[in-house]
């Protein structure tokens, strides 16, 4: 078997940016895996422009799980002019543009990291039970920072006979899923994520995602995926 760090992240607000959005930024309900690359990295102190090579899907796997029922809401931002405003003290500023952000309220999310570097791997382990970073984690954008919390290390293996229907909290690539039971009482959503960059921070390959709005369970059959030693049913993105 080999070894998942399953470890929380949550804050005041979150903003994932969505590709296709420009004056008037939306958020994806769950941070992409990108995002959580990104974060792993500035706990280790991997400078934003080295992270990807690090986070490449043949070295790490990734999963996320939804703890706070997502809410999405709008709030402004003013963004100055910066780029003509010289040496000049940013206070004094004048040309200002305000934007509608939409941003999650209160996220909470459990992440699940392994990685086939088993130095960096056991480094950040050592990080995060600590609670020590060496640049600041944010949820999507430097001005929502991120607060995290170790839960545990688990032994977990890949599955490829499962039969029966099984319960999967994480949200799931659906090309995995087969033969979803959808219930009456959950919200279930459907958003295609960043999955894997480049070097030059371009977005390699997109994962078409399922996940329940509140966290709660999917329900589904599937012949492929992974579980941990207690029994827990995931996907990694």
């Amino acid at each position: 078997m080999n070894q998942l760090l399953l470890f929380d992240i949550w804050g005041e607000y979150a903003h994932f940016k969505k590709y296709y959005t420009t004056s008037s930024p939306l958020t994806f309900a769950i941070p992409p895996r990108t995002a959580i690359s990104g974060l792993i990295g500035a706990i280790l102190g991997i400078h934003k422009d080295e992270y990807p090579q690090y986070f490449t899907r043949d070295k790490a796997r990734i999963g996320v799980r939804i703890l706070h029922p997502i809410n999405k809401y709008r709030i402004s931002e003013n963004f100055i002019d910066t780029k003509s405003s010289g040496s000049i003290d940013m206070s004094k500023i004048k040309n200002r543009t305000q934007i509608k952000l939409e941003v999650v309220k209160q996220p909470g999310y459990r992440i699940y990291f392994t990685h086939s570097d088993i130095n960096l791997f056991e480094q950040f382990c050592t990080m995060v039970q600590s609670h020590r970073t060496v640049y600041t984690p944010c949820l999507g954008i430097s001005e929502f920072l991120a607060n995290f919390k170790f839960q545990d290390i688990v032994e977990f293996e890949e599955t490829t006979d499962v039969t029966e229907t099984i319960s999967v909290y994480t949200a799931s690539p659906k090309e995995q899923l087969a033969n979803i039971e959808f219930e009456s009482g959950k919200s279930y959503f459907s958003e295609s994520l960043p999955g894997e960059m480049n070097m030059d921070r371009s977005v390699n390959d997109y994962v078409e995602t399922l996940y329940e709005r509140s966290g709660q369970p999917i329900k589904v059959r599937t012949a492929h995926g992974w579980k941990t030693q207690d029994g827990e049913y995931f996907f990694f993105l």
